[in-house]
């Protein structure tokens, strides 16, 4: 992994903890009953339409399961089970202030997907480290909204 010269040594970050792990699925009732078998119960169930997905939130302790699936053949999500086929997405991590840490990876040389944060599922608002500065895993930055 590449890292910038001027990493994280002089920035600080807000993350507190992993909100979640994203698994991307093209049969969400399939899914959520898999790990209903496994002891797991779904909680909550969002369509974000902008962004063309249904999410099945499971809660498996301190950290959630996020099963997202496509509610169209141009979603994220389709082109990404077009081109990977079903399985780890990304993972995500709670923030206290997702605007700060943006600005603070920006300064260390870390690419974001967008410049702006955009509505996630269930009360938060959301952006993403691109996976060129991460070994190719998709790191999601979380603030909730209450």
């Amino acid at each position: 992994m590449l890292l910038p010269n001027f990493y994280m040594e002089n920035q600080m970050l807000n993350l507190k903890k992993i909100d979640h792990i994203a698994i991307a699925t093209d049969n969400l009732k399939k899914s959520i009953k898999f790990f209903k078998y496994l002891g797991f119960k779904c909680e909550k169930i969002e369509v974000l339409v902008n962004r063309g997905i249904k999410i099945a939130l499971i809660n498996i302790g301190h950290v959630h399961l996020e099963l997202i699936s496509p509610l169209c053949d141009n979603s994220e999500i389709s082109h990404f089970l077009n081109k990977k086929g079903p399985g780890l997405h990304h993972i995500a991590f709670e923030t206290t202030n997702i605007l700060s840490d943006m600005r603070n990876l920006q300064i260390c040389g870390l690419n974001l997907i967008s410049n702006q944060t955009q509505k996630g599922a269930f009360n938060t608002r959301v952006n993403f480290i691109h996976p060129k500065n991460s070994e190719k895993i998709l790191v999601e930055l979380v603030e909730k909204q209450f």
